[in-house]
């Protein structure tokens, strides 16, 4: 499924990647910032329940790369906290939180 609607208000700051039935949400955050990530994702959440569409939590990663490890809340998906990961695959590509990658075998 492609769906062409997944679109909310912040989006247009936090770009998103899809492959067939996978979204990635990506963001920015210097160390004055604070992130937007929950407020998109509980716009995603809202979205998702009123298209009759779920977002599996259990299936759902966070990984922070950059300085800001272990300093930002934890997610939460219906209030479910999601697993932050320091490695994960996107596309057969292996990503590490210390930005090293390796090619899938």
């Amino acid at each position: 499924m492609y769906d062409t609607n997944l679109i909310h208000p912040n989006t247009d700051q936090l770009p998103t990647h899809k492959y067939v039935d996978d979204t990635n949400i990506s963001e920015t955050v210097a160390k004055t910032e604070t992130s937007q990530l929950q407020i998109v994702i509980e716009e995603r959440v809202s979205w998702s329940a009123a298209n009759h569409l779920n977002i599996n939590e259990k299936k759902t990663k966070e990984v922070i790369i950059g300085s800001l490890r272990g300093q930002q809340m934890p997610l939460v998906i219906s209030g479910q906290v999601v697993t932050q990961v320091s490695v994960f695959k996107l596309l057969g590509v292996t990503i590490k939180s210390r930005l090293a990658y390796k090619s899938h075998s």
